[in-house]
């Protein structure tokens, strides 16, 4: 099983819904700058709190094998 994370829920929770249906995969983390996209998300995917994140910092700490990043083309160097 592997635990995605998601960063950039704007364009990215297309593809976190992708994760979320595929049984190879699990959503554990999520994390975005505006809180009700976050809200919302968690809601829709059944995140807890713990699972949701606003700073990228603290998203990083979380226990995951990898991330997809759906933030502006600009910042993905960077987080990378």
């Amino acid at each position: 099983m592997w635990k995605i994370g998601l960063v950039g829920i704007g364009r990215g929770s297309a593809y976190g819904r992708i994760f979320d249906k595929e049984p190879s995969c699990q959503m554990v983390a999520c994390c975005d700058s505006s809180s009700d996209a976050l809200e919302q998300l968690q809601e829709e995917m059944e995140l807890s709190d713990s699972q949701c994140f606003e700073k990228y910092d603290e998203f990083l700490s979380a226990d995951m094998d990898a991330v997809f990043i759906g933030t502006p083309i600009p910042v993905h160097a960077e987080q990378t």
